[in-house]
């Protein structure tokens, strides 16, 4: 893994991840810190900001990186600067009780979305011998969970001093990312087997997807029904724990 360049991919995605980390905690510390018949409606228009765009974005973001085969290494760079900058912004509107705040966060969802598409370019171009696309998605897995309970383990500590504290500490990985993605083997801007999509027949997306295999289609939508469950589950327990807190624990972390 050092040897094909995977080893550093891993690291850049483990500080990445807990750059996202210590950027979720701040973000729970600001929404959820008001009071709950508030909460539910500051949770609700930032759900509408961060789920609506995606469906415009999401067509966007894949062909839009694909322009940047030659080129990513900068293109995962520009991802994790952007957040860093982003996360320095949020620090601001946050003291300052900006209407920025949802704008920018929605910004930095973006650029992480990004981020995702191009790391997943970037694996198959750093494989090492005998180790499967699944094994090195493995890795990089165990590495971000690692990651996250690393980054949010400083996010809450300093969110005790104050979120805009976290935000800059959110700051400083997102700076070390960038070097790390910067520092990537230059594998990763090799084109080597990939062709050109002859996909875009200018059909509707739902005669795309009935296109797909019945299996494919069918872990598309399990994975759907997943991360609505999840999702629904975990605000459920967020709002569910600020009326029954579990005494010990901070506000952030609850």
């Amino acid at each position: 893994a050092d040897a094909s360049g995977l080893a550093r991919l891993i690291q850049l995605h483990t500080v990445n991840v807990a750059g996202d980390a210590a950027l979720t905690v701040s973000l729970a510390g600001t929404v959820f810190a008001l009071p709950t018949d508030e909460a539910r409606g500051q949770v609700a228009l930032f759900l509408a900001l961060t789920m609506a765009p995606f469906v415009i974005l999401a067509p966007l973001i894949g062909p839009l990186l694909d322009r940047f085969r030659h080129g990513r290494r900068w293109a995962i760079g520009t991802t994790v600067a952007s957040r860093a900058f982003l996360a320095w912004v949020l620090a601001g509107a946050i003291v300052a009780d900006s209407a920025w705040l949802f704008p920018v966060a929605l910004g930095a969802l973006v650029a992480s979305k990004a981020y995702a598409v191009t790391r997943a370019a970037a694996v198959p171009r750093l494989l090492p011998d005998g180790i499967t696309l699944v094994k090195a998605n493995s890795r990089l897995t165990i590495a971000g969970l690692l990651g996250m309970m690393a980054g949010g383990g400083i996010a809450g500590a300093l969110s005790r001093i104050g979120p805009e504290w976290s935000l800059r500490a959110a700051f400083v990985i997102y700076v070390i990312a960038t070097i790390l993605a910067i520092r990537l083997p230059a594998a990763v801007d090799s084109d080597r087997g990939e062709g050109v999509f002859a996909g875009g027949d200018g059909s509707s997306p739902a005669r795309r997807l009935r296109a797909l295999p019945v299996n494919v289609r069918y872990v598309l939508w399990l994975l759907t029904g997943a991360r609505m469950l999840s999702g629904f589950l975990t605000l459920f327990l967020a709002f569910l724990m600020r009326e029954h807190p579990i005494p010990g624990l901070h506000g952030s972390l609850v």
